[in-house]
């Protein structure tokens, strides 16, 4: 019977211990997470912010081939390639599809079409975040200096991604998401 006040006492000791430690853990300052909100994620699918959410997508990956809104099951991945800062501070990325092509603006920046050459008029999208909580992709080649050409979607499935002014027109959604699927 002595040995077991000994042995209940050391229980004891080594609960109350961790009870403290457990404590002390819970009490330290957490560290601060930091999160950029300019940087967006390499592998993504684009799609509307708001409506169907609709998806980027594309019959086939040909040069050429309109991109169209797909299913929120469908769309392609992307990959959002660094491609810096515009004078802004806002990324600037090249959007490859699976087979390396391009998503880029058409050359008159009303439509996006896939092309070929990364190097294409229309293949950099300056990644738009103004604060409003909402983020837009502008191509590049479009921009005249304050974002008001946008890549958007009329909500309907099957029709290609246009390139709009803005504000935009009723029914057109240019607020976009990057989903990590």
């Amino acid at each position: 019977m002595q040995n077991v006040i000994p042995i209940r006492r050391t229980i004891l000791i080594l609960f109350a211990a961790a009870l403290a430690a457990g404590a002390a853990l819970a009490a330290a300052p957490k560290a601060q997470a930091t999160h950029d909100s300019r940087r967006t994620p390499d592998n993504v699918y684009i799609a509307t912010e708001f409506g169907h959410q609709y998806r980027v997508g594309a019959d086939n990956l040909n040069a050429g081939t309109a991109v169209k809104q797909v299913s929120p099951l469908a769309g392609r991945i992307l990959d959002m390639v660094d491609k810096g800062n515009d004078p802004n501070g806002y990324p600037l990325k090249r959007v490859d599809f699976s087979n390396n092509n391009i998503m880029a603006a058409n050359n008159d920046c009303n439509g996006v079409t896939i092309k070929s050459d990364p190097n294409a008029t229309g293949s950099i999208w300056i990644i738009y975040l103004p604060g409003d909580g909402h983020l837009y992709m502008v191509p590049r080649a479009c921009n005249n200096g304050d974002y008001d050409k946008r890549m958007g979607a009329d909500n309907t499935l099957g029709h290609q991604w246009e390139i709009k002014g803005s504000p935009p027109p009723s029914g057109f959604y240019e607020k976009l998401v990057l989903d990590l699927g």
